[in-house]
Formats: C-alpha cells, structure tokens, sequence
C-alpha cells in the first residue's frame, strides 16, 4: 500500500477480492479439464456441470465487488519516494 493510506481498508478489500477472483479461475479452469475428460450424461458429469456453473457465479459476483470496491487509490503506482509525496 502507499504511505499513509487514508483508505486503506478499501485497499485491503480490493487485494482480497481480486486473490479471490484468481483462486476461483483456477478451480474454474480444473473444473474445465475434468469436464472435458468426463463422458456426457453421467452423474459426474451433471455434477462437474453444477459445480462449474456456481464457480461462474462466485467469479461474477466477486468481479462486481472488486470493481465497485476499486477506489483510485488502489490504481496507484507504487511510490520510492521517502517523503511519500509521489
């Protein structure tokens, strides 16, 4: 985070959101390759499909909260300024 960060908690929140958003894209992508190796119409496969279509969800929903947590202060570059007036 910047110096003194006056909105450090949206920061945080944003930082945990988008982590959130990457692990759900790997599991989103394993989900896919298990699918892909499944046979079509088994019960694995309806469960693989159910699954994917939650993970869809969860993605979408925390993007959504990602963009309306991304405050301007989390688009910043990081400062090398000692005096932090970057």
């Amino acid at each position: 985070m910047s110096c003194n960060s006056t909105n450090w908690q949206a920061q945080s929140a944003f930082s945990d959101l988008i982590t959130i958003v990457k692990l759900v894209a790997i599991e989103m992508d394993n989900i896919e390759e298990a699918i892909a190796l499944e046979t079509r119409g088994t019960k694995e496969y309806q469960k693989l499909s159910v699954r994917k279509e939650r993970l869809e969800e969860i993605y979408d929903r925390t993007s959504d909260l990602a963009e309306i947590v991304n405050v301007p202060e989390n688009d910043h570059e990081e400062c090398d300024d000692d005096d932090c007036n970057c």
